[in-house]
């Protein structure tokens, strides 16, 4: 049975009646090549071997798309720390390819609210506030507490909050995300 979820569409790309599949194409993405280590092609290859499924646009954002290594701002040297938001998305994917097969991967989910209200207040709480609402439907879903997305004070503090988050614990005031597995239809857009 069809389940109804609400999703932001930040990127503002969601037509009703279209149908999200997973995507195994990759033109106009940035892959990060390290010169005399790996190639584009070499990327494209292992992404591949991944998730020879396709992945979601989640996943080409945070895989391909965000670059882990940054120049310092006065020096333009690189600096010897990366932006925690992909590298908590690799630890929590590879928690779940070691402990929790079963679980949908977030790299070939979409994100959404069990309602309007929800999906409304997050609107408004981030930078997404004219961004529209979509009614989602979907039959694969795994519910999770995004307050689990943490790295931790350790990297066994990172492991403890992905085990948790696959475990689909609740932290004290949870915040309930759902992953929804491709296909997922957009069936109405509600604000």
């Amino acid at each position: 049975m069809m389940q109804n979820f609400y999703s932001v569409d930040r990127k503002k790309t969601l037509l009703i009646g279209q149908q999200i599949d997973l995507n195994k194409f990759f033109t106009g993405q940035n892959f990060y090549p390290v010169k005399d280590l790996y190639t584009e092609s070499d990327l494209k290859t292992h992404l591949n071997e991944l998730f020879p499924e396709g992945v979601s646009s989640h996943a080409v954002n945070y895989l391909t798309n965000y670059g882990l290594i940054l120049n310092d701002f006065n020096t333009g040297q690189p600096q010897p720390y990366v932006p925690h938001m992909p590298m908590i998305e690799m630890v929590f994917e590879l928690v779940r390819r070691t402990n929790f097969c079963d679980k949908p991967s977030r790299f070939q989910s979409m994100f959404a609210w069990d309602s309007i209200e929800r999906a409304n207040q997050f609107r408004h709480e981030s930078q997404y506030a004219d961004a529209p609402i979509f009614k989602l439907q979907c039959e694969t879903v795994f519910r999770a507490d995004m307050r689990l997305l943490l790295l931790g004070g350790s990297c066994l503090g990172a492991s403890l909050f992905a085990h948790k988050y696959w475990r689909g614990e609740a932290t004290q005031n949870p915040d309930w995300e759902y992953l929804l597995k491709p296909p997922v239809m957009v069936v109405e857009q509600v604000a």
